[in-house]
C-alpha cells in the first residue's frame, strides 16, 4: 500500500538522523534546509534542495534515494523544471517537521478525548465544553458526568455562544482542566505523549 511505503521512507530518515545525534524535528529540518538554495520564482517554494545534494543526504540518512518507493514519494516534491526538492513540502507530508508533529500529537489526544466523551455519554461538542469548563458542577458522587447537571450547562453555553458572549471567568485552572480530561479518560491524565499534548496546549492556552 502507499501508505505503507511512506512510513518506511518517514522510519528510514528517523532512524538515520538518530544515528547522526539529530535530536529533535527542529534540526531535522535545518539539517535538510542548510543544502537548500533560494529561489526567486513566484510560484516556487522559497527554498528547494537540489535534487543531487538531497539523494547524498538520503543515502547518509541510510535511506536509498533510487528506491521505487522513494523515489515516487520524492517525486511530488520536485520543483520547476530543474532537479529540486522541495524539502519543507516533502517533511511536512512526512510529518517531520515541529509544526506536523505538534499537529499530530493535538489530533491524537482530540480523537481520545472524543472517545472518551463518547463512552461517558457526553454526546456534543456543547456538552464537552461544558463538562471541560464547568466540570466541577457537573459530575456524579463517585467522579462521573452527571448528564443531568451537564445539560443546563451546555445549553447555556451554546446560547451564549450563539449571542457573540465569551463566558465571564471561562479560564480554568490546569490542575481542573485535566482533572476533567482525565476523568472521561484516566490515560489521558498528562496529555499523553510523554505529556508533549499537554506542554503543547498549556503554552498556546495557559496564562
Amino acid at each position: 500500500a502507499d501508505i505503507d511505503k511512506v512510513y518506511r521512507f518517514r522510519d528510514a530518515i528517523l532512524a538515520g538522523a538518530d544515528a547522526l545525534g539529530v535530536e529533535d524535528k527542529r534540526e531535522l529540518v535545518e539539517l535538510f534546509l542548510t543544502r537548500a538554495t533560494d529561489r526567486d520564482a513566484a510560484d516556487e517554494p522559497a527554498r528547494a534542495v537540489p535534487r543531487k545534494a538531497f539523494d547524498e543526504l538520503v543515502e547518509q540518512l541510510g535511506a536509498d534515494p533510487k528506491e521505487t518507493s522513494v523515489d515516487w514519494i520524492v517525486g511530488h516534491f520536485k520543483v520547476g523544471e530543474a532537479e529540486a526538492i522541495d524539502v519543507l513540502g516533502l517533511l511536512d507530508y512526512l510529518q517531520l517537521t515541529p509544526e506536523a508533529e505538534e499537529q499530530s500529537v493535538l489530533a491524537h489526544l482530540h480523537d481520545r478525548l472524543c472517545d472518551g466523551a463518547t463512552r461517558a455519554g457526553v454526546t456534543t461538542k456543547e456538552e464537552l465544553c461544558a463538562w471541560l469548563i464547568r466540570a466541577e458542577d457537573a459530575r456524579t458522587e463517585a467522579g462521573g458526568v452527571d448528564a443531568a447537571k451537564l445539560a443546563p450547562l451546555a445549553k447555556n453555553l451554546a446560547d451564549m455562544v450563539a449571542a457573540g458572549v465569551t463566558p465571564e471567568g471561562d479560564a480554568v485552572p490546569a490542575a481542573n482542566f485535566w482533572a476533567a480530561v482525565a476523568a472521561l479518560d484516566p490515560e489521558l491524565a498528562d496529555g499523553t505523549e510523554d505529556g508533549r499534548a499537554r506542554q503543547l496546549v498549556e503554552s498556546a492556552y495557559g496564562d
